[in-house]
């Protein structure tokens, strides 16, 4: 590899070779990357120095890469050659004795100086985004040699991170779109299943499920390790939350916490909808008293006698009863709660929609169907008395299993048929058939 040595005489000599210099030292930096939050520093034979960091960033927030600290009287050119993860490169260079700055391939506005490069030639990044993941180096060339510095810069994404009790003893945890991945662990351990998913980027998504038997365990602990903070999320087995789908126009029974009821004091249903209005349902046991409280909603009701089961019932279900249900038992052994988060569902109504075309006739063919549907025909005049006719029918799902378009013309007469079950199964059978 061709380099300039530095000579005595640093005039005209220095700055017909400036270029060449900052091409020697840039390729002279090939390796592996150091270890994190490490410095490889090496003295070369020009009297510069070559120095690499492994720098994390923070996603959104604003970063400073510094070049080597040098008295800047010394300095000649400053350039930082940028290799982004996608290959794709930037390259920004400051002359001194011209005042000169020079930007080539540079398109991302959230990377610019950090302030005059006369001043301090260090490059900003604000705010930073996952793009910017790669290679930045700092070339510097001054009379007293040249100097390198590197970052490898890598854009850190925090996970947003979740609990959820999904059935009985049964929780998942989830640390979703974290760069790099998450890492999941369990207090106390259970039966667990964990999985990643891949986002692209190395943003990935992870989530944990884990089952306990019946037992000692009425607390657990998911810890969620990651680059950006460590994450702690906590859920009483006793204070559980459901998330619970239930069918439109069907019953639903939302059950309190399994408790011996010989222990029971007070049982209350506090529930909120998704309009935010409030009800409230209390039973105390020793008065066999119940009282509501803004409850109008004639179709939320006691599952059975409050003093053999305190679950609630609702028959039926409408959209309007989404919201978070909790029953909270006050017991002689302590205090238990369930939550629902009611999700109420409500299937599509589907329908079968077939267009028919009698294209091009002479005179206007005319279209009928069997079985009749809700049908809209269209006719284009294409001139010389040559007419396309357009038949668009629907049938809501239901007993239809096969339909008929018939196409009437002077020239003859034609059935086109559509098995509607043969369709679906995405094997068509249609058929012309002239009489």
């Amino acid at each position: 590899m061709l380099c300039t040595r530095r000579t005595s005489d640093l005039g005209l000599l220095l700055i017909l070779t400036v270029f060449l210099m900052a091409e020697c030292v840039v390729l002279g930096v090939e390796g592996p990357a150091p270890p994190n939050n490490s410095l490889m520093q090496q003295k070369d034979k020009e009297n510069g120095t070559s120095v690499n960091t492994l720098l994390s960033v923070l996603v959104d927030t604003k970063a400073v890469l510094s070049c080597h600290p040098i008295p800047l009287t010394t300095l000649v050119l400053a350039t930082w050659k940028i290799i982004f993860r996608d290959n794709t490169s930037c390259t920004r260079a400051y002359r001194k004795d011209t005042h000169e700055t020079v930007e080539t391939n540079c398109t991302d506005k959230g990377i610019t100086w950090a302030s005059s490069p006369d001043q301090n030639p260090a490059l900003q990044i604000e705010p930073v985004a996952i793009t910017h993941d790669g290679y930045y180096v700092c070339d510097m060339v001054t009379s007293e040699g040249n100097f390198m510095h590197g970052y490898h810069l890598q854009v850190l994404v925090p996970p947003k991170t979740t609990i959820l009790l999904t059935a009985h003893r049964t929780v998942v945890c989830k640390a979703v779109a974290g760069k790099p991945a998450a890492q999941i662990s369990w207090t106390p351990e259970g039966k667990c299943v964990t999985k990643q998913e891949d986002q692209g980027n190395d943003i990935v998504s992870v989530q944990s499920t884990c089952h306990w038997e019946e037992g000692n365990v009425s607390a657990v602990t998911c810890s969620v390790s990651h680059l950006t903070g460590n994450r702690s999320l906590s859920l009483d087995l006793h204070r559980v939350n459901t998330l619970l789908s239930v069918l439109v126009d069907t019953k639903a029974v939302l059950s309190c916490h399994p408790i011996p009821l010989t222990t029971l004091v007070l049982a209350t249903w506090k529930i909120i909808f998704r309009d935010n209005t409030s009800c409230t349902r209390a039973y105390r046991k020793d008065t066999h008293e119940t009282v509501e409280t803004n409850c109008t909603d004639k179709g939320i009701t006691s599952a059975s006698s409050s003093d053999r089961n305190p679950a609630l019932q609702i028959e039926p279900v409408a959209i309007t009863h989404d919201g978070h249900y909790v029953c909270d038992m006050v017991t002689s052994e302590g205090n238990f709660r369930h939550g629902y988060h009611l999700q109420v569902l409500v299937p599509p109504k589907t329908t079968i929609l077939l267009t028919c075309k009698a294209v091009a006739g002479k005179p206007a063919a005319q279209i009928s169907w069997t079985p009749e549907g809700d049908c809209v025909t269209k006719q284009e005049d294409q001139g010389n008395d040559i007419v396309s006719v357009q038949s668009t029918c629907h049938w809501e799902e239901g007993n239809v299993s096969a339909v008929t378009c018939s196409v009437s013309h002077l020239t003859g007469n034609r059935s086109l048929s559509l098995d509607l079950h043969r369709e679906h199964e995405n094997s068509k059978n249609c058929k012309s058939i002239q009489t």
